[in-house]
Parts: structure tokens; C-alpha cells; sequence
């Protein structure tokens, strides 16, 4: 069920019991890692769509030709609908 947002409420009631019953067996640099993967999740879209495309111009001065990179083109242009 996503609240009025988009924010996926039942995956992260799921995942913060989880960390929940998990917490007293954590190192800080896992609750860092885990925290950051969740913040990541509740970004929007757009954000992750952004991400593809720089990662599309710093892989164009590369031995690759752009038909490699179609594929993520494609996933970015999805991304920005979606939105």
C-alpha cells in the first residue's frame, strides 16, 4: 500500500521490524549500509532515472559503443514516465 506520497508504507513497516529485531547484532558500518539502501528506496524515481543518465555520460568517453548503453536509456526514459 503506498501512502498519498508513493512511499511504499508496508515495505518499510517490513523492513524497519526487521531492523528492529536485528539492531543489537548490527556494526554501525551495516546500519549505515542498511539505512542508506532504505533512504535510497524512498528516493523518487526521477532521482534514480537522474543516476542512470550520468552514469550514461561518464560511460560515453569509453571504449563502448553507445548501442551497449541502449538498454539504460530505455530504463531511464520508463523511469521519467513512471513519474
Amino acid at each position: 500500500m503506498e501512502n498519498r506520497y508513493g512511499v511504499d508504507v508496508e515495505y518499510f513497516k517490513k523492513e524497519l521490524a526487521a531492523l528492529s529485531r536485528s539492531l543489537p547484532n548490527r556494526t554501525p558500518d551495516e546500519l549505515d549500509r542498511y539505512l542508506r539502501r532504505l533512504a535510497d528506496v524512498a528516493k523518487p524515481q526521477h532521482k534514480i532515472a537522474d543516476k542512470i543518465d550520468r552514469w550514461l555520460i561518464a560511460r560515453s568517453n569509453s571504449d563502448f559503443s553507445p548501442k551497449d548503453f541502449s538498454f539504460c536509456k530505455d530504463i531511464s526514459r520508463q523511469l521519467r514516465a513512471v513519474r
